[in-house]
């Protein structure tokens, strides 16, 4: 699969009845955030969100016996490690939501033990998607040219650089006023972005064939992660960061990807 290819794809699996059930579901969800009052968007969202964060991990369980996981088989690493990520997020969710937004009474609560969770989620993903591109690149190396690489480094440098401007003005400016744990939370949040940006770019350069459209909808969903951590951070550190924000679309949007990417798994070794 390359990534000329995904218009195509698109229309082909929005003919799957999974893909299109989840679509639909998106699309509500969608309705949902634009028709609800202020007053009442915090209770819908946070009661919305672990079942959204819960659906990747089921799709795992359905093949998780049959993927298995074993250290020589890299594959078995990408999938098992973006699993645990899946968990964790979904732990990460239950805290922030059940937890604080409605047993609590809390409105955003940032920082809590929540990112413990978030922050391991995200090093899952970082290290099972590092290892099986360093694998895929091993392989592969002799079909990359310089092109293809200087290309992916220009865009990683370009997409670090606009991290940084996005974050450097709220950061330097509101830095002051906010818990140190605050800020280097951002940070950390925005660390692990940068290394997930080049993955992404590393990795679309090496997707092939049915396994290449995995890794695809993993990086994909990395991606909406990245946009979703950096405009969080923003509007966070000034001050116009609510749950039940439309920006959590980007967020859901990424759980729905990691959906379709353990279905496509599920239908591998099925």
């Amino acid at each position: 699969m390359s990534v000329k290819e995904l218009p195509s794809l698109v229309m082909e699996h929005l003919k799957d009845l999974f893909y299109a059930l989840l679509t639909i579901v998106y699309v509500l969800l969608v309705v949902v955030y634009a028709v609800t009052p202020p007053e009442d968007i915090l209770t819908v969202s946070a009661v919305i969100y672990p079942p959204i964060a819960f659906v990747p991990c089921l799709l795992y369980l359905l093949s998780a016996k049959r993927v298995g996981f074993s250290w020589e088989d890299k594959f078995s690493v990408l999938v098992v490690f973006n699993a645990l990520g899946s968990f964790f997020w979904l732990i990460a969710e239950i805290i922030w939501c059940y937890y604080y937004n409605l047993a609590l009474g809390v409105e955003e609560p940032y920082p809590s033990e929540a990112d413990i969770f978030y922050i391991v989620a995200a090093i899952f993903v970082v290290i099972g998607i590092a290892i099986y591109i360093h694998n895929l690149y091993q392989d592969m190396k002799g079909e990359i040219t310089k092109r293809e690489i200087t290309i992916s480094a220009l865009f990683t440098v370009i997409l670090t650089a606009i991290i940084a401007g996005l974050l450097s003005y709220p950061l330097t400016t509101y830095a002051a006023e906010e818990e140190l744990i605050v800020v280097c939370l951002d940070i950390t949040y925005i660390i692990l972005d940068i290394l997930m940006a080049v993955l992404i770019f590393v990795g679309m350069l090496l997707i092939r064939g049915r396994i290449g459209k995995v890794l695809f909808l993993f990086l994909l969903s990395a991606l909406l992660v990245i946009i979703f951590d950096v405009a969080f951070a923003y509007l966070d550190l000034m001050e116009l960061y609510y749950d039940g924000h439309p920006i959590e679309l980007l967020d859901i949007a990424s759980y729905f990807i990691d959906a379709f990417a353990f279905y496509e798994i599920y239908k591998l070794y099925k």
